[in-house]
């Protein structure tokens, strides 16, 4: 096995804007652009593939460009997801093919994630609720090249109408389905399930915990918590195990769950996916 190691990561801070997507009544800026370059120290043996390796968060390489999207429709987001680039080349000319990632399910080239704005914003002071930022990862330019000559893709935003569903005393409602509104207009399926006191999802404390399995539409889920009848939140901490095509999620308190408690889902409805366009040109490479 041989490994490569990254040797020069360069980022520049633009902030500046890309292109106003009118139609979807949502403004694209660049944020910043980082170009990540490896070597290969040693030859890999004859018969032996080399491997791109990273510590920690260390980006893979290629040219990683910082995106946000403000407004209306960026704010009311609660997925984003599908995005292509059409087309994208250095001022040598050489093409840019966008970059898969490592882990399928973090691709959000083919599929939705969820959207974290405490994430996104981690450490910038108040979370702004207006907009988003994802990445659109490519191929490296040449050296030679001293701007990116142009990128053009879109990028998709699931919106919709959250929903909040309650439901008393869940855990006298083990191994009977749910029927809510709701919950069917959001295409989900939820029981209630037994804890199981060993394996992967066994909770410390059975007293303390709610156990339930979804199917059908599991991107309509956005939350799951355990609340007192005043609505403040018991559960203090999750785990959860997909098998198939269904769901299972694990909530627990840190004590024992009193007879009002409630399980709390945060449900989608109406979900509509809106194409936000995107393009740069002559960008200055880090």
């Amino acid at each position: 096995m041989t490994l490569i190691i990254p040797i020069a990561i360069a980022s520049a801070l633009l902030a500046g804007p890309g292109q106003a997507a009118d139609s979807a009544g949502v403004d694209v800026r660049l944020l910043s652009i980082t170009e990540v370059r490896h070597v290969v120290l040693e030859k890999p043996a004859q018969g032996e593939e080399a491997i791109s390796f990273t510590f920690g968060d260390s980006p893979e390489p290629g040219l990683v460009l910082e995106l946000e999207l403000i407004g209306v429709v960026a704010g009311q987001a609660t997925h984003y997801g599908h995005v292509t680039v059409k087309s994208a080349e250095d001022d040598t000319g050489h093409k840019l093919n966008p970059l898969k990632p490592r882990f399928s399910m973090n691709d959000a080239g083919s599929t939705f994630l969820k959207i974290d704005r405490e994430h996104m914003y981690f450490g910038q002071g108040q979370v702004p609720q207006d907009r988003i930022k994802f990445d659109v990862k490519l191929e490296l330019p040449n050296r030679a090249a001293k701007k990116l000559a142009m990128a053009a893709g879109s990028v998709k935003l699931r919106t919709g109408k959250r929903q909040d569903v309650l439901i008393a005393g869940p855990r006298q409602k083990i191994g009977t389905p749910l029927k809510d509104k709701a919950l069917a207009a959001a295409g989900l399926k939820v029981e209630i399930v037994e804890p199981q006191p060993d394996g992967f999802l066994a909770p410390q404390d059975l007293s303390k915990a709610v156990v339930f399995r979804v199917s059908g539409k599991l991107e309509t889920l956005l939350d799951a918590s355990v609340v007192d009848a005043q609505g403040k939140e018991l559960s203090s901490g999750s785990m959860s195990s997909t098998a198939g095509d269904a769901k299972t999620y694990v909530l627990e308190a840190d004590e024992s769950l009193p007879d009002d408690a409630r399980l709390k889902l945060v449900v989608l409805l109406g979900q509509k996916d809106v194409e936000v366009p995107f393009k740069l040109a002559d960008v200055p490479l880090p």
